[in-house]
């Protein structure tokens, strides 16, 4: 594999020695001044932090010149600050919330003491964060368990955010104009991102979450390879009491009302978890551990034009263990290891897909890892992070379960006129990934009168990727009809007939693509006074991926530049007024690599009616030669004017600007707005390069259909001017975090098109006569979102919980046969439009499914008063409203294009319980 270039490297090397080999993002920090009644600093106030997450007791901190104080590195959780000294009144702020990755910030006014008042109580802590430009939102476990989540996972969390879009519901969402493939996960600090598909890549139990925190934008220098957004968890670790926390819920068929004809079969999750978690030695020495077991089922409705489809079902296990050890008041060392494997049994769940092509999918993911944080004085703080995955994918037929002897003999069919995939799944594969991370970060924090003050953080980041994969065709070939009739059928091979004399083998054909990534960056958050924050930031990136030919792939180094400033005009801590830019590349996933290497060879031949057999038109696809690297004017790299077209894979780039503004109207209650905009420039894209096609882009050519003579397609991997999307936001939102009354509401308006954001494969620039349609409003854009989030204790013994959202209906398209590719991927009108059957561009009429609206409630109940147990029971009733909207339509032109695909769920409870020692 080739070598990181020298400038990454040297830089890397340089900082690995300095700070080791890990950063993290699973503490927060408490920033503040304490002042006296005229405003004025005063120094030596003893100051401490207390709160049942933090291992090692109560932190102190003494306040210096400026009067100034911080800690650093603390644990996610509620803590109360005290500051006291002699002859002033002892201060308590309860409350301070910290979340993972952030500063909060406090300040401490101190008063005389007198006999009649000697402790004075603040019962609130700050609720706009005047130090920071970043967008997002976080949550606590509080919070969100009172919440009647239709998924109880993080990712179900996640789609809570304002500007997050999980439409689909796959739990890898679009985040403001962000694809799929373009999030990042972190758990305790380590990158869980599957490192292949650039996908969420683990799961756990919902209740071993401590805070969940969703930033859609403005991420600064370290977060500057994330591309659409990041999700940052913090799981439990423990604390000075044994606890035993373990919850059941259920939901089943019998528990819909307001059901129709169309709702059929079984419809049932059962969730149960256990978390155990205490001291081995009091703040020393703790350990956490949490397993969970899912099993769900869940049936296509029935439609009448299709026959009753197989349900969907899942059975998976997920485990976390955690040991905390507080070495010495300055030391913290923690190990973790996590387990989930799961089994889904008839995963494609479409009309589409008869019920014997159905497929299976199997997996099990592993991980471990150790860091260690330092506090190596009051103002240095290292964090040192390495950690090891692996993850073991494997997709068959469903028939397998029934025919284990011949499922990979039956060949798949599909007709051209209808996409209806009958017979058989036609793909089996293999996967095993593995991913080695060592990342840490160096922070220093300085507050003096001459310069201001500063928390300047430099960090580092490498991973090493690799991927092996296996695929075949079940029977080797698929057929394509027209209804019962003969079409075209394409053969597989599993090696290149081209090295073989023509000799087509089936079997397998096996890949093993490597890559490695590096991410450096330094940042300085300067408070130039204590109303002004100002944050540069400057990033190197490297990535490097190479397929299993030993090609160079991926090859990109990369500065990122960032500048975010945030000003409290009322000097009180209750506005801020915030803004930013931000450029974030995309280095590269193993995916591409992937692409590029070795693949099946598969040669398609049309139906010749007169000579009864599979001999026309022939073309070829795959193998060893099938695809090409920067090379976008044809496999031998050689133009029309006879010079070299090689190109470099420029780094796709995304350049972002945020303003905003935020303000407490009234005592815990915040009001704010957020404009977002975000360009993304060169995204990754293939082309065909070896077709020649006729002016309209109907065909290929008849004289001289192929550069290369031989009827083959040839995809170039490419970062093209052509391929850009554009996104611009605006989020207003309220907050209300505290109290019996807890909020979080908001209403986005969004624009977001462009040319492609599915996948980095697809027809897009394959067909030049197509191209000109590509650019218009994408799957996820959604003019008009509201959410709301919502929770009230009624009484100590009861509480009530809501979750609303509004969501304009999505554009969709209408996808016409392809004869030349043999697939519904053409286009005849602008992207999100239709013909209706006329030539006339001008009467294209916008294709858009409806708007969606739904309410879900849950009422939990206290039984501690009756059982003199920590008992909750609680119930949710999920889309109260009864509606039935549809949610996802058939976008293939022929009898079903249009059709609902999917719709609302009915009305249904889910039951929980809860107990807790």
């Amino acid at each position: 594999m080739k070598k990181l270039p020298s400038l990454a490297l040297a830089v890397l090397g340089g900082l690995c020695l300095l700070v080791g080999v890990a950063r993290a993002q699973t503490t927060g920090v408490i920033t503040g001044h304490v002042v006296d009644a005229n405003g004025l600093p005063l120094r030596g106030i003893r100051v401490e932090a207390v709160s049942a997450t933090q291992i090692g007791g109560a932190r102190t901190a003494f306040s210096d010149d400026e009067g100034g104080f911080q800690f650093p590195a603390l644990t996610p959780g509620s803590f109360q600050i005290t500051a006291s000294a002699p002859k002033l009144k002892k201060m308590v702020i309860d409350k301070v919330r910290v979340s993972p990755g952030k500063t909060t910030d406090v300040d401490v006014l101190m008063e005389v003491e007198t006999e009649v008042e000697r402790i004075r109580i603040v019962e609130r802590s700050p609720t706009v964060n005047t130090g920071s430009a970043a967008v997002g939102e976080s949550f606590d476990a509080d919070f969100i368990d009172q919440l009647p989540l239709s998924s109880r996972s993080y990712q179900g969390v996640a789609a809570l955010a304002p500007g997050v879009t999980d439409f689909f519901g796959t739990g890898n969402p679009s985040i403001r104009g962000g694809t799929d493939r373009s999030n990042t996960y972190t758990v305790d600090g380590f990158q869980t991102t599957d490192p292949v598909s650039h996908t969420f890549g683990t799961n756990f139990s919902f209740d071993a979450m401590a805070a969940v925190e969703v930033q859609t934008a403005a991420y600064g220098a370290e977060w500057s390879s994330t591309t659409g957004g990041l999700t940052n968890i913090v799981t439990k670790s423990g604390s000075n009491r044994l606890e035993v926390d373990g919850t059941v819920t259920y939901t089943d068929q019998h528990l819909q009302f307001f059901r129709d004809a169309r709702d059929i079969g079984q419809n049932r999750q059962t969730i149960a978890s256990l978390n155990i978690g205490g001291p081995i030695v009091k703040d020393r020495l703790w350990f956490y551990a949490s397993l969970q077991a899912v099993n769900s089922t869940f049936t296509l409705p029935r439609d009448p034009l299709f026959p009753d489809h197989p349900p969907r079902s899942v059975l998976a296990f997920d485990g976390i263990g955690k040991i905390t050890w507080q070495v010495n008041p300055r030391h913290k060392l923690e190990l973790k290891a996590t387990f989930s494997p799961a089994d889904f049994q008839n995963t494609s769940q479409s009309y589409l897909v008869e019920p014997e092509a159905e497929t299976r999918r199997r997996q099990d993911s592993r991980f471990i890892g150790a860091s260690w944080q330092a506090l190596l004085t009051d103002h240095l703080v290292l964090n040192v992070r390495a950690g090891f995955n692996d993850q073991r994918f494997r997709t068959d037929p469903q028939s397998c379960r029934w025919d284990p002897e011949h499922c990979g003999e039956i060949s798949a069919e599909i007709d051209v006129v209808t996409d209806l995939r009958r017979k058989n799944a036609s793909l089996i594969s293999r996967s095993f990934n593995r991913n080695w991370e060592q990342s840490g970060s160096l922070e220093w924090y300085k507050d003096s009168r001459k310069f201001g003050a500063h928390a300047v953080k430099l960090g580092v980041r490498a991973q090493e990727y690799y991927n092996a994969r296996a695929r075949t065709v079940t029977g080797d070939s698929v057929l394509l009809t027209v209804g019962s009739e003969p079409f075209s059928v394409q053969n597989y091979c599993g090696n290149d007939p081209k090295l073989a004399n023509g000799e087509c083998r089936s079997g397998w054909v096996r890949t093993e693509p490597t890559g490695r990534e590096a991410h450096i960056f330094l940042q300085d958050a300067w408070k130039p006074t204590r109303y002004v924050t100002i944050v540069p930031g400057l990033a190197l990136h490297s990535g490097h991926s190479q397929d299993d030919q030993e090609r160079i792939v991926t090859d990109i180094t990369a500065f990122t530049p960032h500048l975010q400033a945030t000003w409290d005009p009322t000097h009180d801590g209750r506005t801020v007024i915030r803004g930013s830019f931000s450029n974030y590349v995309d280095t590269g996933f193993l995916e591409l690599a992937q692409f590029t290497g070795r693949s099946l060879y598969s040669k398609t031949c049309d139906w010749d009616p007169e000579a009864k057999a599979y001999i026309r038109n022939c073309r070829a696809s795959g193998g060893s030669s099938a695809t090409t690297v920067g090379l976008p004017c044809g496999p031998d790299g050689v133009g029309e004017d006879g010079t070299s077209c090689l190109t470099r894979l420029r780094a796709p780039r995304t350049w972002e600007y945020t303003l905003g503004a935020e303000r407490e109207i009234t005592t815990g209650v915040s009001l704010g707005a957020d404009l977002i905009y975000r360009k993304f420039n060169h995204q990754w894209e293939d082309l065909e390069t070896n077709g020649n096609w006729n002016q309209g882009g109907t065909d290929l050519r008849r004289d001289g259909r192929w550069k290369t003579g031989r009827s083959e397609f040839i995809f170039d991997l490419e970062t093209p001017d052509e391929a850009r999307r554009r996104y611009v936001g605006l989020t207003t939102s309220l907050r209300k975090r505290q109290g019996l009354l807890r909020v979080i509401a908001s209403y986005t308006w969004s624009r977001y098109e462009g040319t492609e954001d599915s996948d980095f494969a697809t027809m897009f620039l394959d067909n030049p006569g197509q191209n000109h349609f590509y650019y218009g409003p994408l799957p996820v854009d959604f003019r008009h979102n509201v959410k709301l989030q919502a929770t009230y204790q009624i009484r100590p013994w009861v509480s009530a919980g809501v979750i609303y959202e509004f969501v304009s209906g999505r554009p969709y398209n209408r996808y016409h046969f392809d004869p030349t590719y043999q697939s519904f991927s053409a286009f005849r009108t602008k992207r999100g439009y239709d013909t209706r059957g006329t030539l006339n561009p001008d009467d294209d009429t916008a294709l858009r499914t409806p708007d969606i609206s739904a309410l879900d409630l849950q009422a939990r109940f206290s039984l501690r008063q009756l059982t003199k147990q920590n008992i909750d029971l609680f119930v949710d009733i999920l889309n109260i409203m009864a509606l039935r909207t549809t949610t996802d339509v058939i976008e293939t032109d022929g009898p079903f294009w249009s059709r609902p695909a999917r719709r609302l769920p009915p009305t249904r409870a889910r039951f929980g319980l809860r107990y807790r020692f």
